[in-house]
């Protein structure tokens, strides 16, 4: 659940047109795991859905009420996980950062591991990247953000993408299509100093990814020419280990997932 999440949703609702009720998402969920997005942007405060499950959390039963004022009980059997970009202590007192027990910090990535998401993202959509370019697009994430986020190389490369499609060029990320891309993509109130210009690329630079399809075995090498723009990162972040199907997709620098 998003920011959809509204308080209606976590007790029975009526439909009057069938005579029957739609069972609340904590009920659907039971025997899993409910994930709570972006907590702290629904129509519901924290505090409110804290209130609601303080009960269940600690109990195991939920209680729900029939339009008629029959109540009952049901089994509260799961596995509460929320994220947030906020900061946690803007979200409630200690009482409430209490009930969530387990509070897990993602932070910035290194430079590494955002090659890595670079190049399995140009290897994913048959992006042509050169170790410059690499270079160049970790320099303006730096520049604008202060700080490496794994989202930034996703979201150029779609960025990147679409102009490509719609002006008929190749999909080739260069210094100035990421230029491009930034100033759309970043915001600024004009208080940030120019970016320097990058130095001037040695014309015998060789691409780095190439348009090849992705390899079909998860433990597969990565194709010839990423190697060493990537560093031979593996599954888990360790060297020479596999590479898995798909680069993460975290949304921010600090986000913090809170679990019961």
């Amino acid at each position: 659940m998003g920011g959809e999440l509204s308080p209606k949703m976590l007790d029975l609702e009526y439909d009057t047109i069938s005579g029957a009720y739609t069972t609340p998402i904590q009920m659907q969920s039971n025997n899993g795991i409910l994930v709570v997005d972006d907590l702290g942007r629904q129509v519901i405060r924290p505090d409110e859905l804290l209130n609601r499950w303080i009960v269940p959390l600690s109990r195991g039963i939920d209680f729900l009420r029939l339009l008629n004022g029959a109540k009952f009980t049901v089994p509260f059997e799961l596995k509460l996980v929320t994220s947030t970009n906020l900061d946690p202590n803007s979200l409630g007192d200690d009482a409430f950062l209490r009930r969530l027990r387990n509070k897990v910090f993602v932070g910035p990535i290194t430079e590494t591991a955002f090659n890595w998401i670079l190049v399995r993202t140009a290897q994913a959509r048959q992006i042509e990247v050169t170790a410059e370019s690499a270079q160049h697009l970790r320099r303006v994430c730096n520049h604008f953000l202060g700080e490496l986020r794994p989202y930034v190389a996703v979201d150029f490369c779609e960025l990147m993408l679409g102009i490509c499609r719609y002006e008929g060029m190749a999909p080739v990320l260069e210094i100035p299509m990421i230029n491009r891309v930034a100033g759309v993509y970043f915001v600024s109130d004009g208080s940030k100093a120019p970016l320097e210009p990058t130095s001037q690329m040695h014309p015998a630079t060789q691409p780095m990814a190439q348009a090849t399809p992705r390899p079909q075995q998860p433990a597969a090498a990565p194709p010839v020419g990423l190697q060493h723009l990537a560093g031979a990162v593996g599954s888990h972040g360790q060297p020479g280990v596999g590479w898995p199907q798909e680069p993460g997709r975290l949304r921010s620098a600090s986000t913090y997932a809170l679990a019961w």
